[in-house]
């Protein structure tokens, strides 16, 4: 295959499944592309799906359509090249379910007194300065 489409589930919202795959699958194929199976690279949360056959901007276009609101980012991209060597993603609240300076605070001992100024910070009652 020339190219891969990869969708990735928000850690908050409804896990990626089979079903989101298959529509993306019948996208591809609207656009004239010959899919391959997905490669999931987390159940539930990111899976490759390698086309060939349609243009990426034209692919992904027609998987944005087609999966609406649900969400779900993605991206499409010529397969050549490509490879992973940086994630970039806010910690708090979309890696983990809480706030790493709570837990960190937490392994120190300290967790109640830092735990209640992060919630004032985050309420915007606090300046971060």
């Amino acid at each position: 295959m020339t190219s891969v489409l990869t969708l990735i589930a928000g850690m908050t919202g409804p896990a990626l499944d089979h079903s989101i795959a298959d529509q993306a699958r019948a996208a591809l194929a609207e656009c004239g592309a010959d899919a391959g199976a997905p490669d999931w690279l987390m159940p539930g949360a990111a899976c490759d799906i390698p086309f060939a056959g349609a243009a990426p901007e034209a692919v992904q276009a027609a998987v944005r359509a087609r999966l609406g609101t649900m969400p779900v980012d993605l991206v499409a991209q010529a397969a050549a090249g490509r490879r992973k060597r940086l994630f970039v993603a806010d910690m708090d609240s979309t890696m983990i379910t809480s706030e790493s300076l709570d837990e960190l605070a937490a392994y120190a001992g300290v967790k109640d007194a830092v735990a209640a100024l992060t919630a004032r910070a985050m309420n915007g009652e606090i300046d971060y300065r």
